[in-house]
């Protein structure tokens, strides 16, 4: 799941944000972990965004197309 208030790690951009918990805590590897990554912004309409940091990549664009990201897939709302 990706938190789109600041729960965020800002210095990180939302690529590695929403890898670096299936990585560490799952044990996936980067290239699977990334894969996702990048199939879960598609999802939500975002794919362009995924070299980003937080504040400009996240929340706003992904909101504007009445999504909403939940345990790792996209739930119209």
């Amino acid at each position: 799941m990706v938190f789109q208030s600041f729960n965020l790690y800002p210095h990180m951009t939302a690529l590695r944000n929403i890898t670096l918990a299936p990585m560490k805590v799952r044990g996936l590897a980067r290239a699977a972990a990334e894969a996702s990554a990048h199939e879960l912004l598609r999802k939500v309409g975002i794919p362009e965004k995924a070299a980003s940091y937080p504040g400009r990549a996240l929340g706003r664009p992904a909101a504007a197309r009445g999504h909403r990201a939940l345990a790792g897939h996209c739930v119209p709302r």
